[in-house]
């Protein structure tokens, strides 16, 4: 059996675990955000989500190129999962994953410029990795951003389905973002040198 050390006074014990549950309470969270704020922010972050997923589908489609339409294809799939992931936390915290945000809205006008593509060949693989680059790097803020809300948000069970997803889809965008743009610059000197 355990015996616990006790010190001289149990009131300056007392007071150092009040101190510890403090200290507890404040890594939890101390926000108690709006949730209709929280469903607008994650319609944002799923619309961004969507968007990226029908670029890598239609320029795998697109591209000639094998390399980059293997790579499209499995990061298509990878983005599918974290299209999911932005579903359930929607549904999770009571919202409709249909819905669509204000900033939504505008996402998907920005997505549907990103798809429309005039060029050829070459030209339209660098405009394409452009483009992915762009939109990697957002979704990537987005779910910083979602870390960001888990470590804030005060209630425990809301935190964690935040925190949850952000570690889920985290690392697969620090890949999209690195991969795509070291690709883009394996294109531009391509496309610069006439190679």
């Amino acid at each position: 059996m355990q015996t616990r050390t006790m010190t001289a006074e149990p009131m300056t014990e007392a007071r150092e675990r009040i101190n510890i549950v403090s200290f507890l309470e404040e890594v939890r969270g101390v926000s108690e955000p709006k949730k209709q704020s929280l469903l607008d922010s994650m319609s944002a972050v799923l619309a961004n989500e969507r968007g990226g997923l029908e670029m890598y589908r239609q320029y795998s489609q697109q591209t000639s190129n094998p390399t980059l339409k293997k790579q499209w294809q499995e990061f298509g799939e990878e983005t599918n999962v974290h299209v999911q992931v932005a579903e359930r936390v929607i549904s999770s915290l009571g919202g409709d994953p249909s819905h669509k945000s204000s900033v939504a809205k505008e996402i998907d006008k920005g997505a549907k410029v990103m798809l429309s593509i005039d060029a050829q060949g070459e030209e339209a693989d660098l405009v394409r990795l452009g483009n992915l680059v762009k939109a990697e790097n957002i979704c990537k803020l987005h779910w910083k951003g979602v870390n960001t809300l888990a470590r804030r948000i005060k209630d425990p069970a809301m935190a964690k389905v935040f925190w949850d997803a952000s570690r889920i889809v985290e690392r697969d965008e620090d890949e999209h973002v690195i991969w795509n743009a070291t690709m883009f610059d394996t294109h531009m000197e391509k496309v610069a040198t006439g190679q």
